[in-house]
């Protein structure tokens, strides 16, 4: 509860495997790390995980390589699964918000405010890794000032729902 993930040198929360499962983080703030170039730079990133809430969480902060937040499968290949972040502030950040990125996740996004973003607030990307279809969820979040699309989807099977996106280069 009210985590401080800030100013490391890599990721500053990592959730992965086995022991970063059944977890809820709720409260707190997550930015500016990433700050040694050879360690990962999310600033939360779940790989390969299962039941994992993050809850009214205030992100921000980018070191231009990476986004916020990373949902992944890990390098076994097993997939992220039941994964929500919710309630949850993301703003200005390059190269995007929240990145969805292998196959087989399983991830639901809501009430969420995407602000300013310097790239693409929610990316989809059925990259390598995992196995299956990523199914995603995306409900009730407000997305505006995106320099690039709002919302970019490329593969998975995804059901969208009472967002707002606004003032955004693409929606």
């Amino acid at each position: 509860y009210n985590l401080d993930g800030s100013w490391n040198g890599g990721v500053g929360l990592y959730l992965s495997g086995p022991l970063g499962s059944n977890v809820t983080i709720s409260g707190g703030v997550a930015h500016d790390n990433g700050l040694v170039a050879e360690f990962d730079t999310n600033q939360i990133a779940v790989s390969g995980g299962t039941n994992i809430t993050i809850n009214n969480v205030s992100v921000y902060g980018s070191d231009g390589i990476s986004p916020n937040i990373e949902i992944c499968p890990d390098g076994l290949g097993n997939s992220a699964v039941d994964i929500v972040v919710q309630y949850s502030t993301f703003t200005g950040s390059y190269p995007g918000a929240i990145r969805v990125d292998g196959l087989g996740n399983s991830v639901i996004l809501h009430h969420n405010v995407f602000n300013g973003q310097t790239g693409v607030a929610i990316l989809e990307v059925d990259g390598t890794g995992g196995s299956g279809t990523t199914t995603l969820g995306i409900y009730h979040n407000t997305i505006y000032h995106s320099s690039e699309d709002g919302i970019r989807l490329q593969g998975a099977s995804t059901t969208i729902k009472d967002n707002i996106l606004y003032d955004n280069l693409a929606e």
